[in-house]
């Protein structure tokens, strides 16, 4: 257990592949502590379904107020070749490339 900068008690599990190391972070507070951290500075895009848009919108905008949100009507009817074009337009449109 570690306690951040923001006095938010949170547990780190590292995740070591043969290609890359990750840490997950579990604790309350944990995304307010955390995520500013890793979209600061950074053009940042974001895909979500209308089901957990509808949950999350509100957190969403406030942690990424300047992002792009792609928000693709839920169910599978709607994971089309057509969704993925729209999603790809509006990434290009955003300024992301594949780095």
């Amino acid at each position: 257990m570690r306690v951040c900068r923001n006095k938010v008690a949170m547990k780190e599990i590292s995740i070591n592949t043969p290609t890359m190391r990750s840490t997950i972070f579990i604790g309350e507070g944990v995304l307010e502590a955390r995520l500013p951290l890793l979209t600061k500075d950074q053009t940042n895009f974001v895909l979500t379904d209308s089901n957990v848009y509808a949950l999350y919108g509100a957190l969403i905008k406030k942690y990424f107020p300047d992002a792009e949100i792609f928000v693709l009507t839920a169910g599978e009817e709607y994971k089309t070749l057509a969704s993925l074009t729209a999603i790809l337009e509006k990434m290009a449109g955003a300024g992301l490339h594949r780095t």
